[in-house]
């Protein structure tokens, strides 16, 4: 279990009111248990075309977000329900969530629950991959990456160290087969050793089955 030591919760979303009742909410004052405190202390207020857009973060677990968004609905002067979200953080982790829903003179508050992470085999989870010029560009830079890794002496194969780099990446594409092709300048074209270890180096970065060819 978490141990709770940092608290921090948010509030957002926007209500609508006029322009007047906003600028009467920016002035109210709320009772807490320290006294009085100013609402657009604790909140931001912004106002645009008949909304108030809000935003605010405390530090205490003291439910002042309740009286902040009781303010709101008695200053609300359009009857329309509006909602506004809330999150709970302990230690940087989601603790709670919920919705207060804020109508004219009224509000509720509906607490949500949070949901835990999905199973590391679940269908749910969507792999991040670049696509086209990106992939190219960032296999290039991992191949360079890999030589200067290797190092004078690394292999025992021909190959000028002191000029040693990646001239081209590309994608091959075939019937029923696509697959990624680099080519290293600056040593022998039979360098069998300095391929296998350029390969096993992008394997590592993520890049599968790269076919290396070298070239002086």
């Amino acid at each position: 279990m978490v141990e709770r030591t940092q608290y921090r919760s948010f509030l957002a979303g926007s209500v609508r009111m006029s322009e007047e009742a906003c600028r009467k909410l920016e002035l109210a004052l709320v009772m807490t248990n320290e006294g009085p405190v100013g609402v657009s202390e604790y909140l931001e207020l912004t106002y645009c075309n008949g909304r108030v857009y809000v935003r605010g973060w405390c530090a205490t677990p003291d439910d002042l977000y309740r009286a902040m968004v009781e303010e709101i609905a008695r200053h609300k002067d359009v009857d329309d329900i509006d909602e506004l979200d809330c999150t709970q953080y302990w230690n940087g982790v989601l603790d709670a969530c919920g919705r207060y829903y804020v109508g004219r003179g009224r509000w509720c508050y509906v607490a949500g629950e949070v949901p835990p992470a999905p199973s590391e085999g679940g269908l749910c989870w969507q792999k991040v991959g670049l696509k086209g010029e990106n992939k190219l560009e960032l296999l290039g830079w991992c191949t360079e990456k890999a030589l200067r890794e290797l190092g004078p002496g690394s292999v025992d194969d021909a190959v000028d160290w002191g000029d040693l780099h990646c001239i081209d990446a590309f994608m091959c594409s075939e019937p029923d087969n696509e697959r990624w092709v680099v080519i290293v300048a600056k040593t022998a074209p039979d360098a069998c050793r300095l391929q296998f270890a350029v390969r096993e180096k992008l394997a590592a970065m993520g890049f599968e089955n790269v076919e290396v060819i070298t070239e002086w």
